[in-house]
Formats: structure tokens, sequence, C-alpha cells
């Protein structure tokens, strides 16, 4: 049997894989844009960048995406005053920067990849963002959540108090002494 984890166990397998190579943000990235490859190529991809190390992820998948030759469009203007800076995210942008687009844009997408909030969102979103994750779902396209559905609390598996409706998750589980990920359906979450 495969354990799966609470937030706070995410946190420290997060610090015991900190120091390996490749990190854990480049495994997510790379492990979701294999799957994106394997299972929606061909796609046009709209990624919603957060603040933190779920935004950081989804940069990742993003580069693999541009590698790969795939449509990819860079969603960062998501209203929420209440976001701490983007660091882990804007730190690794680069050269995609050219990429960014604005919410308007995921209308042309087809797939929606969430890099907001991950297993660490540990409050309540604000009215702005809640607004924000209801238009993303209005918009009928599926949705590729990493970690969790943004605004989903991790631990429980209720929303915070909105959450994506999310089409797949990406998953890390242990196997042995190394992290995988595993693509979920939201029916098997």
């Amino acid at each position: 049997m495969t354990a799966l984890y609470l937030a706070a166990t995410l946190k420290q397998l997060e610090a015991e894989y900190a120091q390996r190579q490749p990190s854990l943000i480049a495994q997510a990235g790379q492990a979701i844009a294999q799957w994106l490859l394997a299972h929606q190529r061909g796609k046009h991809f709209g990624i919603l960048i957060g603040p933190g190390n779920n935004g950081a992820d989804a940069v990742i998948c993003a580069q693999h995406l541009v590698d790969a030759g795939q449509r990819v469009r860079l969603i960062t203007d998501l209203p929420a005053p209440t976001l701490e800076p983007f660091q882990a995210a804007r730190a690794r942008l680069g050269t995609l920067a050219a990429l960014r687009g604005r919410m308007a844009d995921l209308a042309e997408c087809d797939i929606i990849i969430d890099g907001l909030f991950g297993s660490g969102l540990n409050r309540p979103l604000d009215s702005t963002l809640i607004a924000a994750l209801q238009h993303i779902d209005q918009l009928g396209k599926a949705i590729v959540a990493i970690d969790v559905p943004s605004g989903l609390d991790s631990n429980l598996g209720t929303p915070l108090p909105y959450a994506l409706h999310a089409t797949h998750w990406s998953v890390p589980i242990r196997k042995d002494t190394n992290l995988r990920w595993i693509i979920a359906t939201k029916e098997c979450s």
C-alpha cells in the first residue's frame, strides 16, 4: 500500500528532499509535463502561476512543455491583493516571461494547469480570488491541479471556502526512498 500524506508531512518531505538533485520542484514539474505530453500533446495550455513552490512547479512544467514544442500561456495576473510576492515562481520565470498572458487568455486554452496553491494552503481565500477561481471554473475547461486544486484544504478535503473543480490532480507519493507523482482523476481523488 502507498501512503498519502498530510500537509505537514509533505512539508517535512520537501525539507528532506530539498538537498537532492533534481529538486522536488524540478521532479514535480517534470512529472506533470510528462503526463501532459503523454495524454494531452498538441493542446494549448494555460498555466496558472501562484506565489510559492506550487507556482514554481508550474513554471518548471511550462518549461518542459515549451521545450517539447507545445503552446503555453503563463497566467500571473490573478486579482489577489493578499498574495505574498511570487518569490519561488518568479525566480524561475526567466526566458518564459515572454509567454505571460492575462486571465482573459484562458478562454483560448484547451487545458488549464492549476499552479496557484498546493498542499500548503492553510487559510481561507479572499473574495477577489474566489471570484477569479469561479470565473476559471465557468470556462468549462479541463483543469489539472498541481498537488491539490487551489482553494482546497489538503488535510480535510474541504474548500477554503471555494476550490477549483479540477478534472485531474497530481499527487506525490513516496515509494522506497523516492517520491513519484501520479495523476488521478477527480473521481479517484
